[in-house]
């Protein structure tokens, strides 16, 4: 039995790349809509409420930390830029936000339903 030509390798190659790069697609489109109606829920304003508040955490921390207390600066630092991050990943998810503000603002017991 011979081995198949480089040619041929290379062309089932790209096949089989295409195949999984569509089931990778269809995979992310499935999780973004997950994610999208998570956000829609209370469980999501909690997320996204947490987020808030680890943020403001850091503001407070850089804010009454001495400047010449490096490292713990480029600690609160390093946290405030991973969770504005991963709040902005979030925030793109957000197809409602007066739902979410409604979910959040009863999480503070402003408004209850």
């Amino acid at each position: 039995m011979r081995k198949p030509s480089i040619k041929f390798r290379r062309e089932m190659t790209k096949a089989a790349g295409e195949g999984d790069f569509l089931g990778g697609i269809q995979r992310d489109l499935e999780l973004a809509n997950e994610v999208r109606q998570m956000m829609e829920s209370r469980g999501g304003a909690a997320l996204f409420n947490s987020f808030e508040e680890i943020e403001r955490a850091c503001y407070s921390g850089m804010a009454s930390t001495s400047p010449f207390r490096v490292l713990k600066q480029l600690q609160l630092r390093a946290e405030l830029m991973t969770v504005q991050y991963i709040k902005a990943q979030m925030s793109n998810y957000i197809t409602n936000a007066r739902t979410l503000q409604t979910y959040i603002d009863e999480l503070h017991g402003e408004r209850e339903e």
